[in-house]
């Protein structure tokens, strides 16, 4: 079984701004339902597709590592979910990311701009 999981720019910011970092790490404290904590149970690592050069939003940095808005974002959300996300670095541009993802490779992506194309994927 596949979980859609859709992250849209807008939402972004609404959940950084709601996010407490007083409330433990635990998914315990979030309204998931049963099924989505069974698939989270199943699926402990996501492989996670990122645009490489997408600033301020998400970009790698000299040190090839993950950084910008979502790579914050996409850390909130591994300690709340108590999971990993093995973030896919070796996609050169962002058709390649969106390739990945066509072809089942990546689980999620985490900056998408949702449009009719997109959907059938």
């Amino acid at each position: 079984m596949k979980l859609r999981i859709t992250f849209f720019l807008p939402l972004f910011f609404c959940l950084t701004a709601s996010l407490s970092f007083a409330v433990p790490a635990t998914t315990s404290t979030l309204n998931l339902t049963p099924k989505e904590h069974s698939w989270l149970k199943q699926h402990p690592v996501i492989n996670l597709g990122i645009d490489r050069s997408f600033p301020p939003y998400e970009w790698l940095d000299k040190d090839n590592n993950y950084q910008g808005f979502a790579a914050d974002f996409m850390r909130l959300i591994e300690q709340r979910l108590d999971i990993k996300f093995n973030i896919i670095k070796n996609k050169d541009t962002w058709n390649d990311v969106l390739d990945a993802a066509k072809n089942g490779e990546l689980d999620m992506l985490s900056c998408l701009v949702r449009t009719s194309d997109r959907e059938q994927y």
